[in-house]
């Protein structure tokens, strides 16, 4: 019984290392998110900045086409700021997940994620291969493809700790 003690400690340990691991991946997938989120933010003020100029320098019907622009650019910011704040809170409620063993959390991030996949699908069609593929040029982690293959796996009938142990390097 003494051996069966310590096979069962020992399993417990390689499990917590792997959930370890997998709550580090998903630590650099969301300072990914927030690096990408940083840079966009800064790129659309420098847009607005450029369009607010172009507005003070064009005439009257280039004034109404600039503005139409601005306005535009503004409400796709906002949607696109909405979604991905909402992603980078549900990526940090996994990670929290994760590190607490807390299977309801991880299930509501997890949701979160299939949430906005879903939107995604919805509104821009193939847009998530494109997202993978991007990733993968630049050698990032895609926390999409993450939420796809954690999803794909528990469909299959595993459990959720198998499934995020199998899917810590979906994405890379």
């Amino acid at each position: 019984t003494a051996k069966m003690v310590m096979d069962e400690a020992s399993i417990h340990a390689k499990a917590q290392a792997r959930a370890d691991a997998l709550a580090a991946s998903f630590e650099k997938r969301v300072e990914s998110l927030e690096k990408v989120h940083a840079a966009k933010e800064k790129q659309h003020k420098t847009k607005m900045k450029e369009l607010e100029e172009g507005i003070k320098k064009a005439g009257k019907k280039s004034k109404h086409v600039m503005e139409a622009l601005k306005r535009r650019e503004e409400r796709n910011y906002k949607k696109w700021d909405v979604m991905q704040k909402r992603d980078i809170e549900s990526m940090k409620a996994a990670v929290k997940a994760i590190k607490t063993n807390d299977l309801k959390a991880l299930e509501k991030a997890k949701g979160a994620l299939e949430d906005s996949i879903k939107n995604m699908k919805s509104k821009n069609g193939g847009f998530l291969v494109l997202l993978e593929l991007g990733h993968q040029f630049m050698e990032k982690d895609c926390p999409y493809c993450a939420a796809q293959c954690v999803d794909k796996c528990h469909n299959e009938g595993k459990p959720y700790v198998t499934c995020l142990t199998d899917c810590a390097d979906a994405g890379k």
